[in-house]
């Protein structure tokens, strides 16, 4: 609770100026004292006088990171995510935390079929390859439109901001144009697949057409973090506007990077083993042990395993390369 108050001085007769600021000093932060800047209060310094923040709700379920306007503005129920209520929907969005290099499928389907594109709805989909820092996500985001799916780099989300301005924002006022673009049906529920690396997304449709296919810039990679998100157009008009994830799954690969002895530089063709924790090979559906080979960039992406502890050597080296048969463990879970 603030419990210093000031008030314009203009127009206050001399003797009655105690408690009094003028209109310059009241567009500086530094006149009210003990008042939360940080969670309650923004002001725009010399431009104008303090104003109450967005309302907006986060919250950390031990999974998910929350972020949403309001608390009723998203819901999780067994395997449905709804975002939006029968009277508003704004930007909102779930987000993951995650520190993993390698290749993540995500598949889920969306029900738009409730959703008012004409006046509130920009887009919905998910947040991949992605980065939170000093309240600000950077990364891809793949949103279903009313009749496309778009991809977009984000740069700098400010999370405070996103999504309680007032009036119209859309995505591209913060993104700029798609970096890729495909036509859908309107207005239908939909099950896609999306494959996600640093370098590249793939997006498969429920029909099991590949639909989109995408080189990134290595370059701008900086997290593996995911999550859902929507995007609204107008957050006054007050007409129905629902989105629904349903069958939402994240499934991550790791992968196995080989180098050059003593350098940064990495070695294609290598052959890598994958063993049990007990040092006996794993074998592949076909009854022969898992072996995988470097490409170009020298990784090698590491299967589906169940949840336990592993190992990896390399039981092959390229031509002219010695062998490394040092034993590495790693863990899935």
């Amino acid at each position: 609770m603030n419990t210093n108050s000031y008030w314009n001085m203009e127009g206050i007769e001399e003797n009655q100026e105690i408690g009094f600021k003028s209109l310059e000093e009241l567009k500086k932060q530094s006149t009210y004292e003990d008042w939360d800047f940080e969670r309650v209060w923004s002001i725009k310094e010399n431009e104008d006088t303090p104003t109450l923040k967005p309302e907006k709700y986060f919250w950390d379920d031990g999974y998910w990171q929350w972020y949403t306007k309001k608390f009723d503005y998203i819901k999780i129920y067994k395997d449905n995510i709804t975002f939006g209520s029968h009277s508003e929907l704004c930007n909102n969005f779930l987000y993951k935390e995650y520190q993993h290099d390698g290749e993540i499928t995500f598949s889920f389907t969306i029900d738009d079929t409730q959703a008012n594109y004409a006046q509130k709805l920009d887009g919905a989909g998910i947040i991949f390859n992605s980065k939170k820092e000093n309240g600000k996500i950077s990364g891809y985001m793949l949103l279903v439109m009313q009749d496309k799916v778009n991809l977009y780099r984000v740069e700098d989300i400010d999370v405070e901001t996103f999504g309680t301005e007032s009036g119209m924002t859309t995505i591209e006022q913060y993104a700029g144009s798609p970096i890729a673009s495909v036509e859908k049906e309107t207005l239908k529920k939909q099950a896609f697949t999306v494959i996600t690396s640093p370098t590249k997304v793939i997006v498969i449709d429920e029909e099991y057409k590949e639909i989109l296919n995408v080189d990134l810039d290595y370059s701008k990679h900086v997290g593996e973090s995911f999550g859902l998100v929507t995007t609204s157009k107008d957050r006054t008009d007050s007409s129905s506007n629902t989105v629904i994830f349903s069958d939402f799954f994240a499934d991550p690969k790791g992968y196995i990077k080989k180098y050059r002895t003593g350098t940064k530089r990495p070695l294609k063709e290598a052959v890598i083993g994958v063993f049990k924790e007990n040092g006996e090979p794993l074998l592949g559906n076909d009854g022969e042990q898992i072996k995988l080979k470097t490409g170009e960039d020298g990784r090698v992406v590491i299967p589906t395993l169940d949840y336990g502890i592993y190992q990896y050597k390399e039981i092959e080296a390229p031509e002219g390369y010695v062998l490394n048969s040092t034993m590495y463990k790693f863990t899935v879970n």
